[in-house]
């Protein structure tokens, strides 16, 4: 289930956004890039990559990512840390005030979590700052510079091209100019410039680079709450969009718990499954049967801590397919698989529902019936020279709800 954006509080209003889907390992490692000589590699973690992310406040080197206490101990203060906690792979938005020394003045921070289950904010690390002029004062002696040349209030257009090359991503209007270096979007060096001084008026550093001594928490066995109070329906009814199914002769409703799966005799295969899944997160779950029947989906956890697949969701299946060929399937209004093709049309137009078909493929035809969130449901229908079923049936449904527990 892809992440969604969501809405955090740390002082006043911010946003919660993934980085980067869950499970994947940041990008590959640096080689050339522009703005630097041949051959010049950084190693992450360092403050430092293809593209410079070096910065320096009050002669102090800034190296992210770094936990919070490293980054109070520079001299910031959050105004608040609070709110929603933040998802594994995302960041959310902080705003902290630096007194002392040469510059001062209010940054937004960049707090992300490298961990397997939700973190509130406070316990998040600092991936990046964002100082604009207008909000911090730059000292004089000891002034914010990026890339050891660039400085806050000072460089130009000219020397951020000559120091990081030509960018990529920028932006021009008559009262903004933005440049963006980025390798990702997991280390990312921006600078805006004021078109009436042509002076940088913020500079923004961040490296969600996961540190290579991080420690990650432990996934938990505690069922959900959710998962517990799921219950099957007693019958399968006549509205297909309750999600209500029958699967090899049992009831369920959609979204499913693995668990509930494993009650009817499915067994996890543990080597082609994911050990854990990461909180509000999906990973990959296999299931067989003793008639050998087998079932490869992504399974979504809803909780806030990382746990096993057995503790998850499927928010969608395929049935009839590859690996369920045998395993039978009823929906709603007598519809299913192994009926001919012309009666589910007849059934679903007999109903109201509404449907797009698509026969433009030469083994089957497909039907898709749909509510307005893409929930829903295609079918599959044996073209006349299909190898893959008897002409003119429904071979195979996939069911989709990604409506949550």
């Amino acid at each position: 289930m892809p992440q969604e954006e969501t809405a955090a509080e740390t002082g006043s209003e911010t946003g919660t956004t993934s980085f980067g889907m869950p499970g994947n390992e940041p990008g590959e490692e640096p080689g050339e890039e522009p703005g630097e000589e041949p051959g010049t590699v950084f190693e992450p973690g360092t403050g430092q990559t293809a593209y410079d992310l070096s910065l320096s406040i009050d002669g102090q080197d800034y190296v992210f990512p770094m936990s919070i206490g490293e980054f109070t101990a520079l001299g910031w203060t959050f105004e608040e840390l609070s709110g929603d906690d933040v998802t594994p792979g995302s960041y959310t938005y902080g705003y902290a005030q630096k007194e002392g020394g040469s510059s001062s003045g209010e940054a937004t921070v960049r707090l992300t979590n490298f961990d397997i289950n939700s973190l509130p904010p406070e316990e998040c690390m600092v991936a990046g700052l964002e100082i604009d002029s207008s909000h911090f004062e730059s000292g004089e002696d000891a002034p914010v510079t990026a890339g050891g040349q660039i400085v806050l209030g000072v460089s130009g257009e000219e020397e951020i091209k000559e120091k990081y090359g030509e960018p990529t991503y920028d932006y021009a209007s008559d009262y903004l100019i933005r440049f963006d270096y980025s390798e990702d979007y997991t280390r990312t060096v921006s600078f805006e410039i004021d078109p009436e001084s042509g002076a940088v008026s913020k500079i923004s550093v961040t490296d969600f680079t996961e540190p290579e001594d991080f420690v990650k928490g432990e996934p938990s066995d505690e069922v959900p709450a959710e998962v517990e109070a799921y219950e099957r329906p007693e019958a399968l009814g006549d509205d297909l969009f309750s999600y209500n199914f029958a699967f090899g002769g049992n009831l369920y409703a959609f979204p499913v718990p693995v668990s509930a799966l494993e009650a009817d005799g499915w067994v996890v295969n543990e080597e082609n499954s994911d050990p854990y899944i990461k909180a509000e997160s999906y990973g990959w779950v296999s299931l067989e049967n003793a008639d050998g029947d087998s079932i490869y989906e992504l399974a979504n956890n809803f909780a806030s801590y990382a746990t096993s697949p057995s503790n998850c969701w499927l928010t969608s299946l395929s049935a009839g397919g590859m690996g369920t060929e045998n395993v039978s399937l009823e929906l709603p209004g007598g519809i299913g698989t192994g009926m001919r093709g012309e009666d589910l049309l007849e059934a679903l137009e007999a109903a109201g529902y509404e449907y797009e078909l698509d026969d433009s493929l030469e083994y089957f035809t497909t039907v898709d019936v749909r509510e307005e969130n893409y929930n829903g449901y295609t079918f599959y229908i044996a073209s006349d020279n299909s190898p893959l079923a008897k002409p003119g049936t429904v071979y195979q449904v996939n069911i989709m709800n990604y409506s949550g527990e």
